[in-house]
């Protein structure tokens, strides 16, 4: 990047922050007009993966050891462990964000609000680079009431809004399961010190499934599908529509590899995505508000599958059969809750909003099968505001949006 440019770059996102404009309005070209993609995110997913892999092999020989009573052995192939999980958390693209932050609550110490808010110009860089990898709306919503705050001179709750950032952060960064995979190898070594193998082993068999998770994450098809529709908005929205092509070309491509996923729902769902794909990719040729919206619709479904997929990697080793049924058919209702939300704020009509709402609800029914009778009230709770969301289709408001973020929540949490 030449100097020019980054002088460019670098005053564009200054007055993105300091002006009253929403930066982080729901219409997608205000945000991708900002900034360009990190084109070495990628090659972070691959170093992620592989060491992901050396965490699995060191976990793997530890239980070995365990199985043969060695425990000074089994100590020292977890503490190898730690050290390639440590890399792994250098890696991850929140924690620069994280740090950014600190150094924003530690300018409000003895700077003025008007220097801190120049602290919050490398933050939103940082956010809008994770914005086609990871949920990312509540740290969004942190950092809209910090800057807001800022204005204000308001520095305590400037302090508070940013404390909330950086938890939310945090969680994000969970969407890779490392700080719990860390944990758990924290409690086989103070197992081991306790000589209750059988319990070391137990925990270590739960990190070895998490690993699975973030060994995956990055090369996963529909996760590759999902960047590459972000690209072809980015480039849509920059005017390049030769190179937009060319991103919807790519994400067929992976498509084609999700459409022989062992799992059948992946499968049919992106059998669909290709298919809308494949018609949307001659209409590139040129700006137009159909168009725009499409590919913004193509990457919200992506994103929701894919979050999806992963999500059911881990579920594919729960020890239960009914548990594993019912976490797959929740983790279906928060696809179609999500389809829905797509349907209706970006593109799509009134009946197919309602349709995917209805598969949604049919989806939580087929959980309460497997649910106790207080998860079942739960599920009741949720699926009766679903149909409130029926009555509401017409509703494009803020409100109305993030009524599909509380449900989405709760899902969440039942998971």
């Amino acid at each position: 990047m030449n100097k020019k440019y980054k002088k460019i770059l670098f005053s564009s996102i200054m007055a993105s922050i300091l002006s009253t404009t929403n930066l982080f309005a729901t219409n997608i070209e205000a945000t991708t007009k900002i900034v360009p993609i990190k084109k070495q995110t990628s090659h972070k997913e691959v170093q992620i993966s592989k060491e992901a892999s050396k965490v699995m092999l060191d976990i793997a020989n530890a239980r070995g050891d365990i199985y043969n009573k060695n425990t000074k052995k089994a100590k020292n192939d977890l503490q190898k462990a730690i050290s390639h999980i440590n890399i792994i958390d250098n890696l991850r693209p929140t924690d620069e964000i994280i740090n950014h932050v600190k150094v924003a609550k530690k300018h409000l110490q003895y700077e003025s609000t008007q220097e801190v808010g120049q602290d919050l110009i490398p933050i939103a860089y940082d956010i809008n680079q994770l914005t086609f990898a990871m949920p990312t709306q509540n740290a969004r919503e942190h950092l809209k009431n910090a800057r807001k705050a800022l204005s204000l001179g308001n520095k305590k709750e400037a302090l508070k809004e940013l404390s909330s950032l950086e938890e939310a952060v945090s969680i994000t960064g969970l969407y890779l399961p490392v700080n719990q995979t860390k944990a758990y190898i924290y409690q086989a070594l103070k197992e081991l010190k306790l000589n209750n193998l059988q319990k070391a082993d137990t925990i270590l068999k739960k990190a070895e499934h998490n690993l699975v998770v973030i060994s995956i994450t990055g090369i996963k098809p529909i996760e590759k599908a999902k960047k590459s529709f972000y690209r072809a908005m980015v480039d849509y929205s920059h005017g390049a529509y030769a190179k937009s092509k060319e991103d919807l070309h790519n994400s067929a491509l992976w498509l084609n590899k999700a459409m022989h996923s062992s799992n059948k729902k992946v499968r049919q769902e992106a059998k669909k995505l290709k298919e809308k794909t494949n018609t949307l990719k001659n209409e590139l040729s040129g700006k137009t508000l159909h168009a725009k919206a499409k590919l913004h619709e193509l990457w919200a479904e992506s994103k929701a599958l894919s979050e999806r997929d992963i999500n059911s990697v881990s579920n594919k080793f729960s020890s239960f059969k009914k548990q594993s049924k019912f976490k797959t058919d929740l983790l279906d209702a928060r696809l179609h809750l999500e389809y829905a939300k797509a349907r209706q704020f970006i593109y799509g009509t009134k009946q197919e909003t309602k349709s995917e709402l209805n598969k949604a609800s049919l989806d939580l029914k087929k959980a309460s099968k497997y649910s106790d009778a207080k998860t079942k009230k739960s599920l009741q709770i949720i699926e009766k505001s679903i149909n409130n969301l029926k009555e509401n289709i017409s509703n494009k408001s803020d409100i109305a949006k993030k009524k599909y973020e509380v449900l989405k929540t709760k899902i969440t949490n039942l998971l």
